[in-house]
Order: C-alpha cells, then structure tokens, then sequence
C-alpha cells in the first residue's frame, strides 16, 4: 500500500514538471556539406567549437556529404578545414536540449585538382582560382565582411637601380 502514494508523487512530479526539466540534455546538429557546383562532398573535417567552454568536437562528413552529431545545448561555431571557402551556411549554431538544428553548408574547393602541365591546364586551374576569389569576394560583400588581401607580384625582370653607387 505503501508503494501506491510514492508511485502517485513522481507521477504527480512528472506531470507537473516544467518541459525543460525533462528534457533530453543533448541537442543534435545535423547539415549536408555540398560544392558550389551542388554535389556532396565527402570525407570533410568539420569542428564544432562550443563558444562558453571552448570545446571542440571533431566531425567528418560521410559519403553523401553528411554529418551529425549529439553536442551540449550552446552555441557552436563551424570551422571547415583548410582548401574550402565557406559560400553559404551558418557561421553559429545554436542547439537547444532535445532539438535538432540544421546546419547545411555550401563550399568551394580550393585545393587545385592535378592535371596535365599543359597551358590549357594551367589556364583552367588560374581561371577557376579566379571564379572562387570572386565569389567569396561577392559573399564578403553581400555580408558586409571586410576581406583584406596581399598581392605577390612575380617578375624576373629586374627594376634599374636610379641611383647608381660609386
């Protein structure tokens, strides 16, 4: 008898417990990364930085450009690795205990493919380095991101000196 009024108290607690209380204490953040040409790109390292404790959580798309993963509730910020510029997808994610938050990613490649040394190689690869600079120049702007960026200038000609030494 005395189990009947106990099992009636954490019924009673349950019910009239607030909806967080209970609520699972991992959210999930689950994206698709994609090239800018809009197939999936595989095998890409991704971290999850959590901004209040710096924790960093390591991730790598599968096969179809996907990855998941079961995190604290917080904000995170995603860092792809070094070769992709980042073209469109959520710079901060912010999960909630028992949710799940997309954070698709659209990408550009910017690790050269390998190719033949001919000129016409040579020439797409300058071309495409070209079309990837622009866009995420056109990004920056339409986001209002300031971009700051140094110029190599390669000659072998050399300047005559104007002042000559005696």
């Amino acid at each position: 008898m005395a189990a009947r009024p106990a099992l009636a108290v954490v019924l009673g607690f349950t019910l009239a417990a607030p909806p967080g209380l209970l609520a699972a204490p991992y959210g999930t953040m689950s994206g698709v990364v994609t090239s800018d040409i809009g197939g999936p790109v595989a095998g890409v390292s991704l971290e999850a930085v959590h901004l209040d404790s710096g924790k960093v959580t390591h991730l790598r798309t599968n096969g179809s450009g996907g990855f998941d993963a079961r995190l604290e509730p917080g904000a995170y910020k995603l860092e792809l690795q070094k070769g992709y510029v980042v073209l469109r997808g959520p710079q901060i994610v912010s999960l909630v205990a028992g949710g799940t938050t997309p954070a698709d990613i659209v990408v550009a490649d910017l690790v050269q493919p390998q190719g033949d040394s001919s000129s016409g190689g040579q020439q797409a690869k300058g071309k495409r380095k070209r079309d990837i600079v622009a866009v995420a120049l056109f990004s920056a702007a339409l986001t209002g991101a300031v971009l700051r960026a140094a110029t190599v200038q390669t000659t072998s000609a050399r300047r005559p000196n104007p002042s000559p030494t005696r």
